[in-house]
Parts: C-alpha cells; structure tokens; sequence
C-alpha cells in the first residue's frame, strides 16, 4: 500500500503513516471550498464486504454529482466510551482502518474525536456540526439501522426529516424604493439567518424592471375599451384603432379616467431605438415626459406607440427602483445577481439578459464591480448557493460551460415578442451583443451569436444541495 507523508492529527498517533486519501480531524473550516460532499458514516471497523458495498454506493453518486466521495468515521468505537463493558472487540486499530478505507477508492475520510463530552451530543446538533456546516453533505448513505447521538435518539428518520429543512433557501428580493438603511436591514437579516439558523440567499435583478407593456401582450392602460382592443389578433389591427380618430378618442376619454395600468410615475418607455434604454441613470417616467410635453400620460403612450408603429414597450418598475442602493444591495454576500423567473410570466417578464447588463452597466460603464468579482458573481456563486458543484469554475473534471467575450462590445438588444410556445401562445426573448463563443460541456453552441446547432446541454432535474 502507497503512503502519504507523516501527519499528526487529533486522536491519532504521530506514528501512523497515512495512506494515499485525505484524512480530516477537524471541520471547523470548510474542507472542500465550492464543492460538496456524498457521505457515510459509521465505525467501519474491518471495512468488511457490507462496509465496502455502501462506500461504493457512495463513490458512484458522488462521480455522478460531481461531489466528495466522504467517510465519516470515529477514533474510537464510540460503544468504548458510552458502554464500554460491551463494547466490540475490534478488528483493526485506525491505522490499519485508514489503509483500508483508502483501498476502496474514496476520496477523504473524516476522523471524529468520540468522547465522553461529545457522546452527550443531540442528534440535530450532531447533524448541523458535522453533516451540514462541517462538510456540506448533499447526500447521506446509512444503513437502515443507523443510530447516532446521545443515547442513539437519531436515527434515518430524524435525517431525512432534516434534510428537508436543510440546503440553501433562495428567493427574489431588491433594494426598492428604499434608502441605503433598507438596504443595511436586508443585510442584517441575511446576516442574522446565516449565523444562526441556515443559509439563505436573494437572487435579485441586475436592472430595475418588472413588467414589460406595450401592443404586443400586456397593455400599457387600463380598461374596457383598451382590453376590447388588445383582442384583436395583430398589432396592425391594433394600430388601425389607435389610427382612427373616433376610436382613439374613446380609448383617450377611457385611459384619461381610469389611468395607466400601473403607476405612470413607474413605467419607463424603452425608447425608438434599436436598443433599448432602460433609464437607470436618467429615470424619466411616462410622467415626467408627459409633464414636460404638456399633455397626459395615456395621451404621450398613444403618440409613441403610434410614432413607433407599435413597437415601443414600456418597463414597469417593480424591483431595484433605487440604483444607487441597489448598486449596495448588488455587492451584498447573501445577493445572487439575476432573476430568469422561472418562466412564470415569459410574457410580460424577460430577463434573459441579466448577465449582459450586468456586466455592460455595472462593471463596465459603472464600474461597481471588477471584472474578476462581476464573472464570480455570474458563474461561481450562484452554481454554490445551487449547489451546482460541478459548473461555476474552470478546473479539471468540471463541465467546460464558457462564455467568451468583448466587455466593451456587450450590448442588449430590444426586448422581442415571439410567438413559439404550444398553442401559438407569446412569450418575450431578448438576444445579447458581443460574444465571440459560447461552448456548452467542451462543444461550441454559438459562434458570433449565431448557433452551430450542436446541442450538448441537459436538464438538471438532479443536482447537489
């Protein structure tokens, strides 16, 4: 058997020369930084036939997930300490446990210390310690019999039930309306979460946003006559209403009534372009470009959808209205930047382009970020907090998904209404400038934005947490 250098560890004698597999004695740093673990955890005294089938249920998923492949085993037979007048007579001592253990190919093994302090250990506390702060499990393979904790009380029902609550909670928040100090709340709460209970982080939009209006789907305002309107199959249907005076004036008279369906003062028009504006850094509402024109908010919409040929859209600011807390909200640990919605609302929300914008406006042109931190906040920790171990990171054996790109050339385009989903059902898409390449799994998907029609990619329906 190969063996490694001389180490002393805690519990173990500065005599045993260590096999060829990493031995961990003490979890109070995380051992795998940006990976997780497949675990076992048992005496494996002798790491007979049955203790070998388990350590190769647990090698396989990990090489599946693209996680540790752990044994989690004890320093002692932990019946030497809590009865120690029945306890086994053993086969191996650690050493000879430790050749064995490397013999079957796993990746590291865990050396706990058992004694008569930690034999009083609840089993949850047991399992937060070692199971989920210590070595960030994403699966733990036990024998139905498994006991663990003071006076045996855990046992595989208590983990699963725990592994329900376990892994990282996430959900969409912003910085809002609010001041710089309700962005310092949000961080104490995260904070707070983080320290004491889990793990919890905030996938936020990289732009202010929410829903996209206009002639194609969601109508910019509200009422009966409007909604009549957005009945009729084509916008040039559409722009035929908006074109004749009678009828324009009943959705005027209508529109100037009941108002624009959200707060005028909140939707931003995208512009005549070819590229939209999204108005970060000079927001001139649908009412303030009408006050200063002199005329109504649904009068100014009409103009402009009629000048645009119905093209226009316009961005309802639900989220972020703040920049420049959100530029603070953006750089906040527990923040995870860009919102795809789940495909929720694929036509009235798109944000397809969070990762363009981010780069082009926050690091780019804002200059919030560097580069290194903004490419870390799109790839290597989100892929963390989605417990995606094997993406996120340029290293050996993990997915070759890569972007390459012009950070000054990067541009979104407009925000396109397409007809695609069964049913003829619409949905919004909205293409991005400026990469070179983009390779999926070591093969090219796209070359200068056009696609090679390769298709190496998968769904995830099963990843680490």
């Amino acid at each position: 058997m190969a063996r490694a250098n001389r180490q002393t560890h805690c519990g173990l004698s500065s005599e045993i020369a260590l096999v060829l597999v990493q031995v961990v004695t003490d979890l109070s740093a995380w051992p795998w930084p940006n990976e997780r673990s497949v675990i076992t955890i048992g005496a494996y005294d002798g790491v007979h036939l049955g203790h070998q089938a388990v350590i190769g249920q647990v090698r396989e998923r990990a090489a599946r997930v693209g996680a540790k492949s752990v044994v989690v085993t004890f320093d002692r037979h932990p019946a030497s300490v809590v009865r120690p007048d029945a306890a086994p007579r053993l086969l191996t001592n650690t050493a000879q446990k430790l050749e064995l253990l490397a013999a079957t190919g796993v990746d590291a093994v865990v050396v706990l210390s058992f004694t008569p302090e930690q034999s009083k250990e609840i089993p949850s506390d047991f399992v937060q310690r070692v199971i989920v702060d210590g070595l960030r499990a994403s699966t733990v393979i036990v024998g139905s019999d498994f006991h663990f904790g003071h006076m045996r009380q855990g046992n595989v029902t208590l983990l699963r039930e725990m592994a329900q609550h376990a892994g990282d909670v996430l959900f969409s928040g912003g910085a809002g309306d609010g001041d710089l100090r309700s962005v310092e709340r949000m961080n104490s709460f995260f904070t707070n979460i983080n320290d004491n209970l889990g793990r919890i982080s905030s996938a936020t939009q990289t732009r202010p946003g929410g829903t996209l209006m206009g002639l194609k789907q969601t109508p910019v305002v509200a009422g009966k006559v409007w909604n009549e309107m957005m009945k009729l199959p084509t916008v040039e249907d559409r722009l035929k209403v908006l074109r004749d005076p009678v009828r324009r004036a009943e959705l005027l008279e209508e529109g100037n009534r009941k108002g624009t369906w959200y707060d005028a003062a909140k939707i931003f028009p995208l512009g005549l372009d070819e590229l939209p504006n999204y108005n970060v850094d000079n927001p001139k509402s649908v009412a303030v470009l009408a006050a200063e024109a002199g005329v109504t908010p649904v009068e100014l919409i009409v103009d402009r959808l009629l000048q645009s040929e119905g093209r226009e859209l316009y961005n309802a600011w639900f989220f972020n209205r703040n920049t420049e807390s959100m530029e603070v909200f953006l750089q906040l640990d527990a923040v995870v930047p860009g919102l795809g919605d789940a495909g929720a609302h694929a036509g009235q929300i798109c944000d397809a382009d969070s990762p363009t914008f981010y780069l082009s406006y926050w690091y780019r042109d804002r200059k919030a970020v560097t580069l290194e931190k903004a490419i870390h906040q799109l790839t290597a920790k989100p892929a963390a907090v989605l417990g995606l171990v094997d993406r996120g990171t340029l290293k050996v054996g993990a997915f070759a998904d890569i972007n390459v790109f012009d950070p000054e050339k990067l541009q979104t385009e407009y925000p396109e209404y397409v007809y695609d989903f069964p049913g003829e059902k619409g949905r919004f898409r909205i293409k991005a400038r400026g990469y070179a390449a983009t390779i999926v799994n070591g093969e090219v998907v796209t070359d200068q934005g056009e696609h090679t029609g390769h298709r190496p990619g998968r769904v995830l329906r099963e990843f680490a947490r």
